[in-house]
């Protein structure tokens, strides 16, 4: 009776767990977003010299959410180290 008690309890936790986290992520994304909204309104070559200066994985993740037309323009304004970099970890390489 005990052990079924305990799975009981390990549900309900895994229960909330799991809305907490799909929080923090509704949250995450909603903050992307908005970034994604900011940057694609800049002009390229301006939103590219912030760009250039942020983390990879930040970058990345505000390029792939933006139009296609809108994340190449910025991408043509970069540094071409950087660019690589970006393109190489959107694409899955990791040289």
């Amino acid at each position: 009776v005990r052990s079924r008690g305990l799975g009981d309890v390990y549900k309900r936790q895994e229960q909330r767990l799991r809305k907490l986290i799909k929080e923090y992520n509704d949250k995450e994304r909603a903050k992307i977003n908005a970034l994604v909204k900011v940057y694609s309104t800049m002009k390229p070559k301006d939103a590219a010299r912030i760009f250039n200066t942020l983390d990879i994985d930040v970058t990345v993740s505000l390029l792939k959410e933006m139009k296609p037309s809108t994340s190449s323009a910025i991408l043509s304004q970069m540094k071409a180290e950087k660019a690589k970099e970006i393109t190489d970890k959107i694409i899955g390489n990791n040289f």
